[in-house]
């Protein structure tokens, strides 16, 4: 599949999911901060300040905002951003005198979510339709890049990262959660996950190749906070996300081969000062 048919692809499912609650007869289930994979992600605290539409569309692998010391006045840019969970969190933390930038590529998650910070009454926050490998901002422009089970969706993750690089501020920081390889596949099995685009099975890349992407885009200080394999239930969610009634899972027999392999990873990183 060429990269603009997989653009296209992701689009027109994420797209479909931001109408999910039709999807679901109206059936509104808001997990208590449950991510799609099942783990508990948000705490009291920040359970309180996400309307309860936002949690229904909830997609996060960590809470990238609590990898990173958020500052008052900071600009912060959240890459994938989905409905916007993580964009109104950090909205809290850089207060009025910053800024929350989201980008996404679902014009559907965009509109969901400008719905739902308008339920908030936050002022300081845009979310911009747009492609994270393409960042229409200018460079040295935001002291924060997080993102959250995002970047493993995108094919080109050198050029994220050296975009991420570039919209930086000297001295700004990366935060992310994202779904990885612990080590290569066959060949055969990557192109089946990748013919149907099997959610974060389809574009995910081995741990080193991830982190050298990182480096190489200008980053140091790279520090992985935590690693972890996956359970068979959130794999089996994960092979298939957004929803499995809108993409495919892939063959019980290849999902079988990759347990154990997909790996759950929160790291930071830094843009030096010169």
């Amino acid at each position: 599949m060429l990269e603009p048919d997989v653009k296209s692809t992701i689009k027109k499912r994420y797209n479909i999911f931001a109408q999910k609650e039709r999807m679901d007869e109206g059936k509104f289930k808001a997990e208590n901060g449950m991510g799609l994979n099942g783990q508990k992600l948000l705490n009291a605290y920040e359970l309180s300040k996400i309307p309860n539409d936002a949690l229904y569309y909830f997609m996060g692998a960590t809470t990238p905002t609590r990898l990173v010391e958020i500052n008052r006045g900071d600009t912060v840019l959240d890459l994938g951003c989905g409905i916007g969970v993580d964009v109104i969190l950090a909205a809290y933390e850089v207060g009025t005198p910053g800024m929350v930038i989201g980008i996404d590529l679902s014009e559907g998650l965009i509109e969901r979510g400008n719905e739902v910070i308008a339920q908030t009454g936050l002022k300081n926050i845009e979310l911009i339709q747009g492609d994270m490998e393409s960042i229409a901002l200018p460079s040295s422009s935001v002291d924060i890049v997080i993102s959250n089970g995002a970047i493993n969706l995108v094919p080109d993750k050198r050029t994220v990262f050296r975009e991420a690089y570039r919209v930086l501020k000297p001295g700004g920081r990366l935060a992310l959660g994202d779904i990885i390889l612990e080590r290569k596949i066959e060949r055969e099995l990557l192109e089946r996950f990748r013919e149907n685009l099997a959610g974060c099975l389809a574009f995910a890349v081995e741990e080193r190749e991830y982190l050298e992407a990182i480096s190489d885009a200008g980053f140091n200080q790279l520090k992985v906070v935590s690693r972890r394999p996956l359970s068979r239930g959130e794999l089996d969610v994960m092979a298939a996300c957004p929803d499995t009634r809108i993409t495919p899972p892939p063959r019980k027999e290849d999902v079988d081969v990759v347990e154990g392999l997909v790996i759950s990873i929160k790291l930071t990183a830094v843009k030096d000062l010169h």
